[in-house]
């Protein structure tokens, strides 16, 4: 393993800096795994549903450290960073969760431009 090393920006306002770290560490990480898993089922090593059912157990895991963060910046009404936050989510839940949250602090544009993504990345 190769240690990574990533400048991240320190915040003024808001100390999020180790959460923020873990969630663009746990988002490259799930990236790998995905393209890893995409291999071994290209080469018929690895049982496709099992790699799956694997990789949503992951990004359930990297989805509620972001949520923890986004949760972290709604509250300070860091809006725009917010919205950046939800393009790091990859279950669909994670961005019912997220709409809530913004609902409930009282953004509620924020909530419609996250379902606006939702929709966007999982058409029905």
């Amino acid at each position: 393993t190769l240690p990574l090393r990533i400048p991240m920006a320190k915040g003024l306002t808001v100390k999020s800096g180790p959460l923020d770290e873990v969630s663009v560490r746990g988002n490259i990480a799930l990236n790998q795994q995905k393209v890893l898993n995409d291999y071994l089922c290209n080469l018929g090593e690895a049982d496709a549903d099992a790699l799956e059912e694997e990789y949503v157990q992951m990004s359930a895991q990297v989805d509620k450290i972001t949520l923890k963060l986004f949760m972290q910046i709604v509250r300070t009404g860091k809006v725009e960073r917010a919205l950046d936050l939800i393009q790091r989510l990859h279950l669909e839940q994670s961005y019912d969760i997220a709409i809530q949250a913004a609902d409930r602090v009282g953004h509620r544009k924020l909530s419609d431009r996250i379902e606006e993504s939702k929709l966007q990345k999982f058409q029905p």
